[in-house]
């Protein structure tokens, strides 16, 4: 099992199964790194390939990307260097106003309720 080492994203889904089959709960994939496809058609193959949870990082810089993942399959995401550069939310500009917008582009649809 893999331990403090990023499958290469050009792998075959091999590495992933195994982690799998070995009791791993799921997938941190760093999809803006991906060689062969598209971030989006490489987190779709994750999902399909991987039972457990699916983690994505890199690349997400606004709420159209958080949406654009859910809707591929992650069930959570990371933000990095979007919230400490302030570009999720330009407009907001401290740490604390870009966690904010991240936090309210990650809730679920209002149901009307």
């Amino acid at each position: 099992m893999p331990r403090g080492r990023l499958t290469p994203l050009w792998s075959p889904p091999g590495p992933w199964q195994r982690c799998t089959a070995a009791g791993c709960a799921g997938v941190a994939l760093l999809a803006c790194r991906a060689t062969d496809a598209a971030p989006l058609a490489l987190v779709r193959a994750a999902r399909a390939a991987t039972p457990g949870r699916l983690a994505v990082a890199g690349g997400i810089d606004s709420p159209a990307r958080i949406r654009d993942l859910a809707a591929s399959g992650a069930d959570a995401f990371t933000v990095g260097s979007a919230a400490m550069a302030g570009a999720f939310a330009p407009h907001l500009g401290t740490l604390r106003g870009q966690l904010g917008a991240i936090t309210a582009a990650a809730a679920p649809p209002d149901s009307g309720s």
